[in-house]
């Protein structure tokens, strides 16, 4: 999953999203939009864009850090509930067991 980060010199959050990035093991390359070719692309590719750092995973438009950051958390969340647990069912059962057990302490 290769990505590319749209940054400027300065920029504490598009330092950020690169260790991020470094975090995930996911490889990266950097365009600087101070450079008038960078700056060309990313006004092509995102219209109206404000803010930098502007994060592409697989060529897909990401967002910021923030946007980043979330996008990460999704996809663990989303990992989390499919994955079997001890050759049983993934979260969506651990929590369906979860909350059978709260529905037999109120008939008690």
């Amino acid at each position: 999953m290769p990505a590319e980060v749209f940054t400027k010199p300065g920029c504490p959050y598009c330092v950020a999203a690169k260790h991020l990035l470094v975090k995930k093991n996911i490889p990266y390359t950097e365009r600087d939009i101070t450079r008038r070719e960078h700056w060309d692309e990313i006004k092509s590719r995102v219209p109206g864009f404000r803010t930098v750092p502007q994060v592409f995973l697989d060529g897909r438009h990401i967002g910021g850090f923030d946007d980043l950051s979330l996008h990460f958390k999704q996809f663990a969340m989303a990992e989390m509930a499919t994955a079997p647990t001890s050759g049983r069912r993934g979260l969506s059962h651990r929590l369906g067991s979860l909350l059978n057990l709260g529905q037999r302490d109120k008939r008690r």
